[in-house]
């Protein structure tokens, strides 16, 4: 009897962690993912942003 509820606990205990892997892969990653993307996406653009600027006063500051 014991045997069996060892045996069904690990199972169990495997069923767990394959669910778990399956979240971690099918969400967490992704969104961590997702995240980064949009930080270098921000990021880029900000660069973007602030080489117009300096270009705008260098054009301003020539004329």
């Amino acid at each position: 009897m014991l045997s069996k509820f060892s045996l069904l606990l690990t199972q169990a205990e495997s069923l767990f962690s394959s669910a778990a892997d399956v979240f971690l892969a099918s969400y967490i990653f992704p969104t961590a993912v997702a995240l980064l993307r949009y930080s270098f996406d921000v990021q880029l653009a900000s660069i973007n942003l602030n080489i117009y600027f300096i270009l705008a006063v260098k054009t301003v500051w020539e004329s």
